[in-house]
């Protein structure tokens, strides 16, 4: 995964969704809600250029589920998009799946949501 992608994925986020989020840790503060996000590349990119990847974020408050599940909902109607990057090179992403995933802490709650990233790479 390229920066400039995740440049990207941060700014559509933070920015356009309002989503509290920060890449691998949040470091600061955490808000009642807030996702941290990672990614898992799949195998070389194919003759096309394009690679997939996996983006998985975490969310995590010690408030209700009903405040994680209202940001699922948000990402999971918004999130679907394609851009041509600054570089000239694209990204699809794509909403994949989610489940609440067991901490086992009483207060604290998670909810894993997956996406899919696709980066196809500038011909120059």
């Amino acid at each position: 995964m390229t920066t400039e992608t995740l440049s990207y994925i941060n700014s559509v986020l933070k920015d356009e969704l309002e989503i509290p989020y920060a890449f691998m840790e949040w470091q600061d503060d955490p808000p009642e809600a807030y996702f941290v996000g990672e990614y898992s590349e799949g195998d070389t990119p194919e003759e096309d250029g394009c690679q997939e990847i996996t983006f998985i974020l975490d969310g995590f408050t010690r408030g209700s589920w009903l405040s994680l599940e209202k940001y699922k909902q948000k990402i999971e109607q918004n999130i679907e998009r394609t851009a041509i990057l600054a570089s000239g090179a694209g990204v699809a992403v794509f909403y994949g799946n989610a489940s609440p995933v067991p901490t086992g802490d009483a207060e604290l709650k998670r909810i894993q949501i997956n996406l899919t990233i696709k980066e196809y790479k500038n011909g120059r």
